[in-house]
């Protein structure tokens, strides 16, 4: 059976978990008994199939295993918040020594360099970390990026940037299978139309998180 993403190999590994945790204790209650040599066939196709699946996608085989996975996540998330800030703080520290061209050539090629690489490093990578890593960080870039972009124009601010902010996080959380650009994704989208709705309503957009009955009335929208 050929999996095609890490999240449903890791379900199918979880389901066969579950089925022999059952099914021993099925057999110890007497309730049904398997021979021996549909014991021992069972017992090849299933660690046939998780071996396959660990070679192709490293999941996580044993608990043991989830818990160091559950530990790499929240390490790749801490250093994917600290490489953003170090970024942020880099940004502010040296912009104003480069010319208007070179700010303008770095703010092109920053969040292309950090899509490239958030590509192939979920193309190499078969745990995902470095990936996620890295599109956390192009994430932040990306954003910061048009920040300063709207300051070296003198650009007005608008919503629109939420939309552009939420397409690049869902274009990178589909490259590097990570949910938490996912989230992000969501989250800016929902900013975006919640500032939609709020210019509607007749207040000016930056104000919407002033006015919770907007978000609301999206909810309602999206449930009817």
């Amino acid at each position: 059976m050929q999996m095609k993403s890490k999240s449903l190999a890791q379900q199918r590994v979880d389901q066969i978990r579950y089925f022999q945790a059952e099914l021993a204790l099925i057999e110890k209650e007497q309730v049904l008994s398997l021979d021996e040599q549909q014991r021992l066939a069972m017992t090849r196709y299933h660690e046939n199939l998780i071996e396959q699946m660990a070679s192709l996608f490293d999941v996580d085989t044993s608990k043991s295993e989830k818990q160091l996975s559950l530990g790499m996540k929240i390490a790749s998330f801490l250093g994917a918040l600290g490489l953003a800030a170090s970024v942020f703080f880099l940004f502010y520290q040296f912009w104003g020594r480069f010319a208007t061209s070179s700010q303008v050539i770095i703010l092109i090629l920053a969040p292309l360099v950090g899509l490239s690489a958030t590509l192939y490093a979920a193309q190499k990578e078969k745990t995902g970390y470095i990936s996620k890593v890295i599109g956390m960080v192009s994430l932040a870039c990306f954003i910061l990026n048009l920040f300063m972009f709207g300051q070296i124009f003198n650009i007005t601010p608008s919503s629109n940037a939420f939309l552009v902010w939420a397409a690049f996080a869902f274009i990178l959380a589909y490259a590097a299978d990570a949910r938490l650009l996912l989230a992000a994704g969501i989250i800016c989208l929902t900013a975006f139309l919640s500032a939609k709705a709020g210019t509607w309503s007749g207040c000016y957009w930056i104000h919407f998180g002033e006015r919770p009955e907007i978000f609301s009335r999206l909810r309602s929208c999206c449930f009817l």
